[in-house]
């Protein structure tokens, strides 16, 4: 973290699981994902739960008990490289920026190929030499009716309709769509009233990326 002067003023390294070795003038408690750092106890708050970083666990047992996993200590599947986990109750199966590329498209250099890694599609555009390859104006998938070609901001718009779609089957039914089986074992309101917020937030930032994105290529 820099001043206004561009003078580093906190500064941490971190082991992968989130132990830091802290420097600055300043104070900032602000750890990994949804963790704040607790001066007394030296432990970081995860909001449902405590987490120590020394060791790579939480303190405290899942809520949800086994239905979590057979580990109930432990954080983000031991892969904190990969997952997070936010509120100290589940580590997401794919974080918003993991979705956007697996499901989203990827522009390779001048635009030459668009991959459409949800669908597993390749096409090339058009041109004098190639008369086989695809023409990317005949794309009508959801979403994407009306877009110009190649258009850079397709995946994030479907990811976010996806899930749109998505929160508004898990409010009308959450039961339907408890793939994990978590409901049912005594906490529901508080497994679903987390699931809502998750997704909610999922939503937000890829608002946030689309209106970026169209800020930068146009709508």
């Amino acid at each position: 973290m820099t001043d206004s002067n561009g003078t580093t003023v906190w500064l941490a390294t971190y082991e992968p699981f989130g132990n830091a070795t802290v420097m600055g003038s300043i104070t900032n408690n602000l750890r990994m994902a949804g963790q704040y750092y607790d001066s007394e106890t030296n432990l970081h708050y995860n909001w449902n739960r405590y987490y120590d970083p020394r060791v790579g666990r939480y303190i405290t047992s899942d809520p949800i008990g086994l239905a979590g996993g057979l580990n109930t200590y432990s954080y983000v599947m031991n892969n904190p490289l990969r997952f997070t986990d936010p509120e100290g109750l589940f580590a997401p199966l794919l974080a918003p920026a993991v979705i956007t590329v697996a499901e989203g498209i990827i522009n390779t250099i001048g635009g030459l190929v668009v991959l459409n890694a949800a669908k597993n599609i390749v096409s090339v555009p058009q041109s004098s030499s190639s008369t086989d390859a695809p023409s990317s104006d005949t794309d009508t998938s959801s979403g994407s009716k009306g877009c110009p070609p190649n258009d850079p901001c397709k995946g994030l718009r479907d990811q976010l309709h996806k899930h749109e779609q998505k929160l508004r089957d898990y409010i009308n039914n959450p039961y339907d769509h408890d793939n994990l089986r978590f409901l049912g074992q005594g906490r529901d309101a508080k497994i679903i009233n987390s699931r809502i917020r998750s997704l909610q937030r999922q939503i937000e930032d890829f608002r946030k990326q689309l209106a970026e994105c169209e800020r930068q290529h146009g709508k």
